[in-house]
């Protein structure tokens, strides 16, 4: 049992130097304000390795499902900031982590830790972080309405 894993946290505030443009391979996801529960299947992505391969800068897209915080605390000690799942499906590894977790068309995890072949998939759980990321960002009402509607 990993009993030193308190980095629960894996949001940063980064400022563009210019805006970001819009097109078929970079729009904007809607942020979630409420969290996923245990078996929901999240949708993930990155650049991590693959059965200890790099991937050659060719982005990955998979699935996996949620489990429990008493089921995830098996193997890590976890807050309430952190989503956890199953490596049965899926498992990230090295250079996914910041990638993103998607249920329903939103924003719903940051991914945090992987790769550790039989211990969970950890992510922060961006619904604890949602009005933070929204003052920090800059985000209003019409803003908003701008990004969910792209």
């Amino acid at each position: 049992m990993d009993g030193g894993m308190y980095a629960d946290i894996e949001t940063v505030p980064y400022q563009v130097k210019q805006p970001i443009k819009f097109n078929k391979y970079q729009q904007p996801i809607p942020i979630s304000s409420t969290a996923p529960k245990a078996k929901d299947v999240i949708t993930v992505s990155g650049y991590g390795y693959a059965h200890e391969e790099p991937s050659g800068g060719r982005l990955k897209i998979g699935h996996t499902e949620l489990i429990t915080s008493a089921k995830c605390r098996q193997n890590y000690t976890v807050t309430d900031n952190m989503l956890c799942s199953s490596i049965e499906l899926l498992d990230l590894c090295f250079g996914d982590s910041g990638g993103p977790a998607v249920y329903r068309g939103e924003l719903v995890g940051v991914i945090s830790q992987g790769c550790e072949y039989t211990a969970p998939n950890v992510f922060t759980k961006v619904a604890n972080y949602h009005d933070w990321i929204r003052r920090v960002a800059g985000l209003d009402r019409e803003n908003e309405k701008h990004y969910n509607s792209v």
